[in-house]
């Protein structure tokens, strides 16, 4: 697989979070350090987790540092745990936080799906569980769950309806050979009906528009091997600077769906913060899921701010408290279950122009 290029600053935020971040392991605080954490479980065995994973890492950090510079006590620090893809490595992390009682809530990261042994570990534990990946809730009798994302199907729900509205003609339905993209692609192709037929990246010929649902290197491929009038719709795990910088000029007019919102060219003042926020701790702008990254970190410094000498308990009651949030993407609500309400469910779509990614209404 090619490895797309990155600037320096990327390079070295990339190197930082992987080493912290060792299968299995984490970067835990110096031992004199007896401020509570999160734990932060992702996958960094995915395809480009610099511009996937990291975003919604940066901004939940930057929020929680913001809110202790401010003199918010208590605030808790966030400690990175990658199971690599392998189940047996995130039970084993899992029993691991479950047994430091330092730690209130975990976070589940953007591409990771829960096993339901490692839901049940921290259900059993009282550990509440913030979501930002789209992946099913995982069956565990008494979890506290909090998604701040749309849920799978909705990204499935927003491809179809663009795929269709952007031609009158077949609608080709293309994966890689990765668990979430062959999941998605016949989900995409069951809203499109008869208009969808399952292709290979190399048999597109005659399709009126091309869904893909795997991730940047092969959607890079596939733009580039297209008719340049040939509209052309990628999952989130396409929407990544590496797609842009391999695929450019071919990339503009790409359309990408994805579960999370983008503010960054919003223009209200709690976007506005934050991106300023994101910017001048990272010197980056804000990638996919960093949005909700911040929300969680606002949930996690307000439950401090009330209870700033508070442990697991106090904030397994405050997540389960909380029936919404208002952050720089607009209102999110959440359900009896701690899934999301209304619009919140909703995936949304960007464009590709340059360089960049713009929202699209």
């Amino acid at each position: 697989m090619r490895t797309p290029h990155r600037s320096p600053l990327a390079l070295a935020i990339a190197l930082a979070v992987a080493a912290s971040a060792c299968t299995g392991g984490a970067e835990e605080p110096a031992a004199s350090d007896a401020r509570l954490k999160v734990a932060f479980f992702q996958d960094l065995s995915i395809e480009d987790p610099l511009d996937l994973v990291s975003p919604s890492f940066l901004a939940l950090e930057a929020g929680l540092a913001q809110a202790a510079d401010g003199g918010t006590r208590g605030v808790p620090i966030i400690v990175q745990f990658d199971t690599g893809g392998d189940p047996v490595a995130a039970l084993e992390s899992a029993q691991t936080v479950a047994a430091d009682d330092a730690y209130v809530a975990v976070v589940a990261a953007p591409f990771w799906t829960m096993p339901e042994d490692v839901a049940a570990v921290f259900a059993d534990a009282g550990l509440p569980v913030l979501s930002l990946s789209d992946a099913s809730r995982p069956a565990a009798p008494g979890l506290v769950w909090r998604r701040f994302v749309a849920p799978a199907p909705a990204q499935a729900d927003e491809l179809a309806a663009r795929a269709g509205a952007a031609t009158r003609g077949t609608i080709c339905v293309v994966s890689d050979d990765t668990i979430r993209a062959e999941a998605l692609a016949p989900a995409v192709g069951e809203r499109l009906g008869d208009r969808a037929v399952a292709r290979t990246a190399a048999d597109v010929d005659g399709c009126g528009a091309v869904v893909w649902t795997g991730g940047p290197s092969g959607a890079a491929a596939l733009r580039v091997s297209l008719p340049d009038e040939r509209p052309l719709l990628v999952a989130d795990a396409a929407k990544t600077a590496a797609y842009l910088d391999e695929a450019i000029p071919a990339s503009d007019g790409t359309v990408a769906v994805c579960p999370c919102v983008d503010v960054t060219i919003a223009t209200d003042l709690p976007a506005r913060r934050f991106v300023n926020v994101y910017q001048a701790a990272t010197g980056l702008a804000p990638g996919v899921f960093a949005a909700e990254g911040w929300d969680i970190a606002s949930l996690l410094a307000g439950i401090a701010e009330g209870s700033p000498e508070a442990g697991r308990a106090a904030y397994l009651a405050g997540v389960d408290a909380v029936t919404g949030v208002l952050g720089p993407g607009g209102p999110i609500a959440f359900d009896a279950q701690g899934e999301p309400l209304g619009a919140s469910r909703e995936a949304h779509a960007s464009e590709a122009a340059g360089r960049r990614w713009l929202p699209l209404g």
